[in-house]
């Protein structure tokens, strides 16, 4: 992978004198970097200078190549590739499952973003309805009111003070003009024909803490109220493709590789693996600094392998 994890890993292993080989599944490199962040957010011209300076390195950058289908973890070791590192990301979005979600007019964020961000066109008609207030439901949300409808909503089950997003995010779309409305769910997407027309909400409490400290939040029965949507972009979280990984590396429930919190070493040796496809849906900065850490363990790894 060529998101940000796979880019820190491969600058650093190159810096150390390695031969790095990064291997992407789409036909440019960046990952997330370029397929999923607005052009508002991050220019795709510095994506481009940072894959400039990391060839400058030495670093051989394969693209069209999808490990499980073109190759495998076993093939690329049984190549003479000493270690490998998995940074593959999460890019399968997750579903709301609730009645309606089928129809048509119902998209992911994900795909949206990536789908624009090719040079894509999708007409969303007047009302935008955007469920989740996350960092990748803010950049859907932005990303949507510059194809001007009517109105953009951004819907969440947190109140405003909860939400996992920046608050200077939140901001800047109130200030383009989106209206953010927290404290609500969908339980259902209604529709005309198979096609999105509106979405009924139930509005939220918090009940209690959960092991991790969050509040866990509960529907209020009594309080649906109905909303109008030609188009509903649903941003809840993406999940990770762990197809291609060989039974010899472990995945725990959550659908994340299982690692070795120190050296980031995966259950096959000489494998290790970070950023989203570890972490879960995590920040640039987190994926960047597991590339990094990674590299760390992984040239010690090779050193020691040699001694």
């Amino acid at each position: 992978g060529s998101g940000p994890a796979g880019l820190a890993a491969a600058t650093e292993l190159a810096k150390k004198g390695y031969a790095v080989h990064v291997l992407e599944k789409a036909s440019e490199p960046g990952g997330m970097l370029r397929r999923c962040i607005p052009n508002f957010r991050l220019s795709r011209d510095l994506v481009d200078a940072e894959i400039d300076r990391l060839r400058s390195l030495g670093v051989d950058i394969r693209t069209n190549t999808y490990v499980g289908r073109d190759t495998s973890i076993s093939e690329l070791l049984e190549e003479g590739n000493r270690a490998l590192f998995i940074a593959s990301g999460c890019d399968a979005p997750s579903k709301l499952r609730i009645d309606g979600e089928s129809f048509e007019g119902t998209i992911y964020a994900v795909e949206f973003l990536e789908h624009l961000n090719s040079g894509g066109n999708i007409e969303l008609g007047d009302s935008v309805v955007v469920i989740g207030g996350g960092n990748v439901g803010i950049d859907a949300s932005r990303t949507a009111i510059r194809l001007k409808p009517r109105t953009v909503r951004l819907t969440c089950p947190e109140s405003r003070e909860e939400m996992p997003s920046d608050l200077s995010d939140i901001e800047k779309a109130e200030q383009e003009g989106i209206q953010v409305q927290p404290s609500c769910m969908p339980r259902k997407i209604l529709g005309k024909d198979r096609r999105v027309s509106a979405i009924e909400f139930v509005k939220t409490k918090p009940s209690q803490y959960d092991r991790d400290g969050r509040f866990l939040l509960v529907p209020i029965e009594g309080s649906e109220f109905t909303v109008e949507a030609d188009t509903v972009i649903v941003a809840i979280g993406q999940q990770a493709n762990l197809d291609f990984l060989p039974k010899e590396i472990r995945v725990n429930r959550r659908n994340t590789i299982e690692t070795d919190p120190f050296s980031l070493e995966t259950s096959m040796r000489g494998v290790f693996a970070g950023g989203d496809a570890v972490l879960g849906p995590a920040s640039v900065f987190e994926a960047i600094h597991a590339g990094w850490k990674a590299a760390i363990s992984m040239d010690r790894y090779l050193k020691q392998a040699s001694a």
